[in-house]
């Protein structure tokens, strides 16, 4: 069976900020069809920073090296360097199990919510159209 999204319900999606549904389509469709690094980043980067409601260690114990890597390196081309310190002290956490890291990341990423949120949309934003029915909607 073929899973479709029509155009108009991303739209909608986008247009109230839903970041969590649209991740969710991201990452149902980047299952079928090669999808625009910057809906892959935006989804890998929401998924993220969902994290600090579960505990931020899970994370990074769960995430293979190879993925944790190419995150980080695509954050920094982006030019998200904050972020992608950010993102690189959670490995600390991984290896040195420290509670104020793993609570100091937490709560960056608490109050970072809608920062990030905002740059995910923006990311969603520009590369939309490879979310419809067919790969080149517009």
């Amino acid at each position: 069976m073929e899973v479709r999204f029509s155009k108009t319900y991303i739209e909608r999606l986008f247009h109230s900020g839903d970041v969590h549904e649209l991740c969710s389509i991201i990452d149902t469709m980047s299952k079928l069809r090669a999808l625009p690094e910057k809906l892959w980043l935006a989804q890998r980067l929401y998924a993220w920073s969902c994290w600090s409601e579960y505990g931020i260690s899970q994370y990074y114990e769960a995430i293979s090296q190879e993925d944790y890597i190419t995150i980080s390196e695509t954050l920094t081309r982006y030019g998200l360097d904050e972020l992608a310190d950010r993102y690189r002290s959670g490995m600390e956490i991984k290896t040195g199990t420290s509670d104020k890291l793993h609570r100091d990341l937490n709560n960056w990423l608490e109050d970072h919510y809608n920062e990030i949120r905002a740059i995910c949309l923006n990311f969603i934003s520009n590369d939309i159209h490879s979310l419809g029915s067919e790969p080149d909607n517009t």
